[in-house]
């Protein structure tokens, strides 16, 4: 998805979107992509941050994050299909520290105000 679509779509969840990883003209959202605590978006008193581990396989190698793999092979981004992701990180909802939700794909993003955050 482009840079400023992902952030109309946050916006229209009621979330600021910060600084999105940007790759090929494309925003990232994938919260593997994201270093463990990276706040990715903002509401009025709550955050959506990257948590979790990520186990990834590529050409028979397991990778322990997204940057490993392509400081490795830097092609690897246009193999994106061939990744087996055999754990994944999440994106996590919380508000004043207190863990609220989580979730990995845009389709599941929920509006800021489901947690009046």
């Amino acid at each position: 998805m482009s840079p400023e679509a992902l952030k109309i779509l946050f916006e229209l969840n009621g979330w600021k979107l910060t600084q999105p990883i940007v790759k090929e003209e494309v925003g990232i959202f994938k919260a593997d992509f994201y270093p463990d605590g990276f706040v990715v978006a903002e509401g009025k008193h709550g955050k959506i941050y990257a948590s979790g581990e990520t186990k990834i396989i590529f050409k028979e190698r397991e990778y322990s994050s997204v940057s490993d793999l392509m400081l490795e092979d830097f092609l690897a981004f246009g193999q994106f299909k061939d990744w087996e992701f055999i754990e994944e990180k999440e994106w996590v909802i919380s508000k004043k520290g207190e863990w609220l939700s989580s979730f990995s794909t845009l389709l599941q993003l929920p509006k800021a105000s489901k947690f009046r955050c």
